[in-house]
This record gives structure tokens, C-alpha cells and sequence, in this order.
């Protein structure tokens, strides 16, 4: 009996540390794939690029809500509340890093 308990508690501690792998491959796996789908990591990095992308994804709302005439107010509303939340991150995030360029060449 005292084999088998010790061949059950050696499994058991196997079982941990594989759990244990799995737990911090799945963490890092999480960690990368926020890292890479951040918005704001990407305008950061890339602030004309994200200030085109933003015209263009304003241009491509505007164009697919058409005209406001033909749209209830709750449906202008909230696409203009969308642009308007997409476009002020951009600045932010553009005048952020215009900041630190100015910063680092006066330093």
C-alpha cells in the first residue's frame, strides 16, 4: 500500500506542475496577445498612421450611417459619440507622443 500511495502522491505532484506550466504558458500567451491588439500601444508606437487610420475610419462611418436626415437621432447620436471617442483618443494619444519627442530633443 505505501508504493501505491507514493506512486498516487508522485502523480499528484506531476499533475501540479503541469497545471502550474499550463497556468503561465496560457498567462504569457494573454499577456502577448493584449500587448499586440493594443490600441493604445499601436498609437503610441505609430501616431500618423493611427490619426490616418482614424480619418479613414470616420470616413467609412460617415459614409455607412449616410445621411443624418434619414437616421433617428439615437443612431447620429451614438455614431457621432463613436467618432468623437475615437478621434479624441487619437489626439491624445498623438500629442502624448509629440510630447516626449519634444522633451527628448530638449533634453
Amino acid at each position: 500500500m505505501s508504493k501505491l500511495e507514493a506512486r498516487k502522491k508522485e502523480l499528484q505532484e506531476q499533475v501540479d506542475d503541469l497545471e502550474g506550466d499550463i497556468n503561465e504558458r496560457i498567462n504569457s500567451v494573454k499577456a502577448k496577445v493584449q500587448a499586440t491588439l493594443s490600441v493604445q500601444k499601436w498609437v503610441e508606437d505609430y501616431p500618423l498612421p493611427s490619426v490616418g487610420a482614424a480619418i479613414i475610419a470616420g470616413f467609412v462611418l460617415a459614409y455607412k450611417s449616410g445621411s443624418p436626415k434619414k437616421k433617428s437621432e439615437s443612431q447620429t447620436s451614438t455614431s457621432s459619440d463613436i467618432k468623437s471617442l475615437i478621434l479624441a483618443e487619437v489626439k491624445k494619444q498623438v500629442m502624448k507622443k509629440v510630447m516626449e519627442k519634444i522633451s527628448e530633443r530638449f533634453s
